[in-house]
């Protein structure tokens, strides 16, 4: 059932993004918005519906993979990041790549570079800066790096579904 409810909302997103660019193709030739329907049941019509279907494709496609490409890269530098802090606090080594990185992220104002990214950034190194301080313990620091670890290479797979060049599967998943 669930595959079906799937199925179901991605056909719905295909119907409403090819309704929508027969209205703004109509708009732009003949100045009218559903002019279109009455060619429905023509040729002419399937191979424009097929048209516009592949065009939303492609570029749901490209955008989307864009974005969550760099989405994907600034995961795997968080994921990096979390592994060596993993291993320097293993063989109780000093994390100094860690504030060159910290300061890299904060300063950094690049589009592939969002808030959540900083936010972790800065949450990882309040984390060491603790640590550090003594307010928490060996255990407590290896334990948010794991747990940490954990849910950016669960995020970072996310990229790799294929559900998500569906917009609202995207949304409501």
């Amino acid at each position: 059932m669930k595959y079906f409810h799937q199925a179901f909302l991605y056909v719905v997103e295909l119907v409403i993004a090819v309704t929508l660019l027969f209205c703004i193709g109509n708009i732009v030739a003949q100045n009218q918005i559903f002019s279109w329907i009455d060619n429905i049941v023509s040729y002419d019509f399937l191979e424009k519906a097929l048209l516009l279907y592949s065009i939303y494709q492609i570029a749901i496609f490209v955008f989307l993979s864009i974005y969550d490409s760099a989405r994907k890269d600034a995961t795997l530098n968080k994921i990096k990041i979390i592994k060596l802090g993993i291993v320097r606090s293993e063989f109780n080594r000093p994390f100094e790549e860690l504030h060159v990185f910290h300061n890299e992220y904060t300063n950094n104002n690049s589009i592939l570079i969002d808030r959540s990214d900083k936010s972790d950034v800065e949450e990882i190194y309040s984390m060491y800066q603790r640590f550090i301080e003594g307010v928490i313990d060996k255990g407590q620091y290896d334990f948010y790096l794991k747990n940490k670890l954990i849910l950016l290479e669960d995020k970072y797979e996310y990229f790799d579904l294929s559900w998500r060049l569906s917009l609202i599967l995207r949304k409501y998943k």
